[in-house]
């Protein structure tokens, strides 16, 4: 089957939200996005692409989504749509494309083969996600772990008015082994630090979706830490301070990319209701 690619105007956009088309989990900004659909020879839609600008930079875009109808898959159409999509792309300037995508691991291999398809190079060993209601964490292992471990708990350091100067302050008296924190990165109530021995050996932040769930954003650990299990404190606090303020029932994904980590957030946790794969791709398609 040929495929063109169309670049979709507002009043299409709501017709596509009409038709289903953009499911409404989605978590992006619609004035932040570009769309593209994949049309057949009698001008009938088959797949659709969407893409959102990078916050790092003007010249960046991530893949946020990509989907073609059941009957037309395995035909090359979804990789045929991406490299369509990328030629526009490139006209607009844009430099690097970038994906981070999870799902079950029979869908995951859809996409997978998709993007590589798309000539996008995976960037990252495979890893995981784990998502659990908030409600389990109520009286859950959570308050077990502070009570037995008070001294390690305490070495976890929340930072008020990080954009302001407390954050500036605080990364300027404290060195770091192994990893660049940047500002930009951190929300206050959305991030910890982890401290030993007077230095930053870990720091961790979650952000909130569109639908109101929480996600890890962002993890960094000192090769030279000795406490193996502190991202997993580092996200159990988080979870901890906040589980009053978030509304129940909602579900809180946890991003894993160490094996110890995996192993410790079960532990801590358990299995999670929903556990998915996770791969992240990137593609340069033009000069700086």
């Amino acid at each position: 089957m040929e495929i063109r690619c169309v670049v979709f105007d507002e009043k299409q956009l709501e017709q596509l939200i009409t038709g289903g088309w953009i499911p409404e989990s989605l978590d992006i900004t619609l004035q932040e996005c570009c769309f593209f659909g994949g049309v057949d020879e009698q001008n009938q839609m088959r797949a659709i692409a969407i893409y959102s600008y990078s916050w790092l930079s003007r010249k960046d875009m991530k893949l946020e989504y990509v989907f073609v109808q059941a009957k037309w898959r395995r035909q090359g159409i979804g990789s045929r749509l991406l490299r369509l999509a990328e030629g526009q792309l490139q006209l607009m300037g844009m430099r690097k494309l970038f994906c981070e995508w999870y799902d079950t691991e029979p869908n995951m291999e859809i996409v997978s083969g998709c993007l590589k398809k798309a000539r996008y190079t995976l960037t990252m060993d495979q890893a995981h996600v784990f998502a659990y209601t908030q409600g389990d964490f109520q009286g859950s292992e959570l308050d077990k772990l502070k009570d037995s471990n008070l001294k390690m708990w305490e070495s976890v350091i929340q930072i008020d008015d990080y954009h302001d100067r407390n954050l500036r302050k605080f990364l300027l008296e404290h060195e770091t082994t192994g990893f660049y924190i940047k500002e930009s990165d951190f929300r206050p109530e959305l991030c910890r630090f982890y401290m030993e021995d007077g230095e930053i050996k870990g720091a961790a932040c979650m952000r909130f979706r569109k639908d109101g769930s929480l996600m890890t954003m962002k993890g960094y650990l000192s090769p030279k830490l000795k406490n193996r299990y502190a991202m997993t404190l580092l996200i159990a606090s988080l979870i901890s301070d906040l589980r009053t303020k978030l509304q129940p029932g909602i579900k809180i994904y946890i991003k894993i990319y160490r094996q110890s980590f995996y192993e410790s957030v079960k532990k801590l946790f358990g299995e999670g209701q929903e556990q998915y794969v996770l791969q992240e791709y990137e593609r340069v398609i033009g000069g700086k």
